[in-house]
């Protein structure tokens, strides 16, 4: 067994508060220690989103808002979202992402677009970046437009950022509910 060398700090946390953490943990079998260290880590990996300017948008206004912007719009969004995940993959690993790896990336991007962040730009996700064949796949209920965009965002970022790695266009799924994305590492 792998052990990762930790140290202990001490909070203090007024008895109301206290009492309410301890409820809580009770309700779901853990301890008041095991809860904190949770939102401790929850609130590290949120820091990026709610210190870049980010908003909360419930997903039907999102959907009705992608659907109202015109193609010229729409394109500069695109570009604008793969420089944030780009701008957050980088702060997340404090390198450049140039040097980075496609496993490191769809990892850290996964928490970007996920429930730790509040995001949840999908319902479910999955991926695959270990052994061939390399995948993303995200469940939604976003609509078509949604996963044609999800793709041209990922398009783009493999654009900015090399990663030695490629789409398999032919594997690409952008359907109402799912987007799947394959890669394939890209012939020197």
């Amino acid at each position: 067994m792998i052990t990762i060398p930790s140290k202990f700090i001490g909070i203090r946390l007024p008895e109301e508060i206290l009492a309410r953490l301890e409820k809580i943990a009770d309700n779901l079998n853990q301890t008041p220690n095991q809860l904190a260290k949770i939102a401790i880590l929850e609130w590290i990996e949120s820091y990026w989103t709610r210190n870049s300017s980010m908003i909360t948008v419930n997903r039907s206004s999102y959907a009705k808002l992608l659907e109202m912007l015109e193609e010229d719009q729409l394109h500069s969004f695109i570009s604008n979202i793969a420089e944030s995940i780009i701008e957050y993959y980088e702060y997340s690993i404090q390198k450049n992402a140039n040097s980075s790896n496609l496993e490191e990336f769809i990892t850290t991007m996964s928490k970007f677009i996920g429930e730790k962040t509040g995001l949840r730009w999908f319902r479910q996700m999955e991926n695959e970046v270990q052994n061939p064949p390399f995948y993303f796949k995200g469940t939604h209920d976003m609509g078509k437009k949604w996963s044609d965009i999800f793709f041209a965002i990922f398009q783009q970022i493999l654009t900015i950022r090399s990663f030695n790695f490629e789409m398999v266009s032919d594997k690409t799924i952008c359907s109402e509910r799912m987007v799947y994305l394959e890669f394939q590492k890209k012939n020197s």
